[in-house]
C-alpha cells in the first residue's frame, strides 16, 4: 500500500483515535474513509491477523496513553485524599474549663484536643444544629459556657430535666462527641461544597471506644444518617459521605444488620473487611464478608467474636 506521508498521518489518527480500540469500531472507520488498501489491511488485522498486529497495536496505544491514564488517576487520587478526614483510637480527655483562644478552628484533630475550639469557632445556629442532631440520636445536646472574663469556657450536656458540665457525664462521651462533630462537619461541608467532589471519606478508628452497647447500636444510626432520605441511599451519589470504620464492636455490627433488615440501609451500601492473624506464620489473612438483603451476614467465620479453644 503505498501513501503519501500526510495521508497516512490522517488514516492513523482516525485508526489510534478511536474512543474504544475494538475491532468493531475500527472496521467503521476504515470503511468510511481511506484508499480500498487501507480498508483491506484493517480487514486483515481485525478478521484474519495472522501476525498478531491486533494484540501489538493494543499494546502499543496502552502504553502510548499510559501518561495520560496515570495523570487522570493521580487526580482522582489528590482529590479523594484531600477530602478525607481522621479521627483516631484514642481521643482527648475532657476538662472542665478550657482556656478561650481567639482562632478559628476548621478541622477537628485526629486526637479531638481541639473539639472545644472547633465548638467555639462555629456560628450559633451551627451549634445549635450540631446539638439537635445529637440529642435526636442519644438524648442530649451541648450547649457552651463562657467565664463573664472571656478567658474560659467549658461544655455542658443539656437534656431535658438538667445541665451537666461535660466532664461529670463518664469519660465515653469525651471520646464520642468529637466523632459524632465530625461526622456531623463532615456533611455540612458536603452540602456546601461543589457537587462535583468525587468522595468525602471519613476514617475512624474504634470509635465505640468506652461507649455503652446501647450507644455503641447508637452509631451506626449515626453513621447511616441520611442514607435513606433524597440525597443519598440506593447506591453510589453525588455529596455522599463515605466510611471507612475500624471496630472490634460485634453490637456496631449487628445494628447494622437491624437497619438493613428495617429497610433504612440497603446491604448494598456497607461491605465488612476482616483481618485474621493466620498462626505461627506472622501473616494476616484480609477476607470480605457481607449483609445479605434481610441483614443477614454472608461468609461470615465461625466463632470470630468468641475465645480460641484450646
Amino acid at each position: 500500500m503505498r501513501n503519501k506521508d500526510d495521508t497516512l498521518d490522517e488514516l492513523i489518527g482516525i485508526l489510534i483515535s478511536s474512543a474504544t480500540f475494538d475491532k468493531d469500531r475500527i472496521l467503521r472507520s476504515a470503511g468510511r474513509v481511506g484508499p480500498k488498501a487501507w480498508q483491506n489491511l484493517i480487514e486483515n488485522i481485525c478478521n484474519r491477523d495472522r501476525f498478531g498486529l491486533y494484540r501489538k497495536l493494543q499494546d502499543m496505544l496502552a502504553v502510548a496513553f499510559l501518561p495520560t491514564l496515570l495523570s487522570q488517576l493521580r487526580s482522582h487520587l489528590r482529590a479523594i485524599i484531600t477530602s478525607t478526614l481522621y479521627i483516631g483510637p484514642a481521643r482527648a480527655r475532657s476538662e472542665r474549663y478550657y482556656r478561650f483562644q481567639d482562632l478559628a478552628v476548621s478541622e477537628i484533630d485526629p486526637d479531638g484536643k481541639n473539639f472545644p475550639m472547633f465548638l467555639n469557632s462555629l456560628a450559633p445556629y451551627q451549634v445549635a444544629q450540631l446539638s439537635e442532631w445529637i440529642e435526636g440520636l442519644f438524648g442530649y445536646g451541648l450547649a457552651i459556657s463562657r467565664d463573664r472574663g472571656g478567658g474560659h469556657m467549658s461544655i455542658d450536656l443539656v437534656t431535658k430535666e438538667a445541665k451537666s458540665d461535660i466532664v461529670d457525664t463518664g469519660y465515653g462521651v469525651s471520646q464520642i462527641l468529637p466523632v459524632l462533630g465530625q461526622i456531623w462537619w463532615a456533611r455540612a461541608r458536603l452540602r456546601q461544597a461543589n457537587a462535583a467532589t468525587p468522595l468525602a471519606l471519613l476514617a475512624i478508628e474504634q470509635p465505640e471506644l468506652h461507649l455503652h452497647p446501647a450507644h455503641q447500636a447508637l452509631l451506626a444510626d449515626a453513621f447511616v444518617g441520611e442514607l435513606s432520605d433524597k440525597t443519598g441511599g440506593g447506591g453510589a451519589s453525588r455529596g455522599r459521605l463515605h466510611f471507612l470504620i475500624e471496630t472490634h464492636s460485634e453490637t456496631l455490627l449487628n445494628r447494622f444488620g437491624e437497619l438493613i433488615a428495617t429497610g433504612k440501609l440497603l446491604n448494598t451500601d456497607i461491605q465488612v473487611v476482616l483481618f485474621e492473624a493466620i498462626e505461627d506464620e506472622r501473616l494476616t489473612d484480609v477476607r470480605t464478608s457481607f449483609f445479605g438483603p434481610s441483614g443477614e451476614l454472608i461468609d461470615w467465620p465461625y466463632g470470630f467474636f468468641q475465645p480460641a479453644v484450646k
